[in-house]
């Protein structure tokens, strides 16, 4: 059973509620060209809020702030195709940043950058926790082999805990555990 906000996500859901889910939840997914929808950045990162109802008025708002807010407003008005990976994956989470969800959850979204898209995406995750509205980061990855928790910022993550299929197996906290996070799971 999942729930959120005490309230269980799984079965069947009315259209308000699945509505609701997507006002308070965005994901960031590990290959952004299946993230991107439109074929200019500004029109990629509107369409989120233009799809959970946010007043046309203020879209434009959010959308020059979410992507301000990655680095990337200068890139508003290209195609997003012509963009590196990096770049691409900063414009999702800018879609998701415009959306202003109370949960934003990244899952693998650093897997198939390079090191230089890699620490943009990175950077970008801490700034979310140091300078926004509060909003809580869920960082999925399918495996800890090989992961350092010090890559991850401890302003980004401050809890880490390793899954498997029926529960969680370990958890450490990262503050107190990031020097031997991965040999204590």
């Amino acid at each position: 059973n999942i729930l959120i906000d005490g309230k269980s996500v799984c079965g069947e859901l009315s259209d308000e509620e699945i509505i609701e889910l997507r006002r308070s939840i965005g994901m960031v997914f590990q290959n952004p060209d299946n993230q991107i929808v439109a074929t200019i950045v500004e029109e990629d990162v509107a369409f989120g809020p233009e799809n959970i109802g946010v007043p046309s008025r203020e879209i434009r708002s959010r959308v020059d702030n979410a992507l301000e807010s990655v680095g990337m407003l200068e890139y508003a008005k290209y195609e997003p195709h012509r963009l590196s990976g990096g770049q691409k994956q900063r414009v999702a989470i800018a879609g998701i940043i415009a959306m202003m969800p109370d949960c934003m959850i990244f899952d693998e979204s650093t897997a198939m950058l390079d090191p230089i898209g890699r620490s943009e995406v990175l950077a970008v995750m801490e700034k979310l926790v140091r300078d926004t509205y509060g909003v809580t980061l869920q960082v999925k990855l399918h495996t800890i082999k090989g992961f350092d928790p010090l890559e991850y910022n401890n302003s980004v993550q401050n809890r880490i805990v390793e899954m498997s299929r029926d529960a969680a197996r370990a958890e450490a906290d990262y503050k107190r555990d990031a020097q031997r996070a991965p040999e204590a799971m």
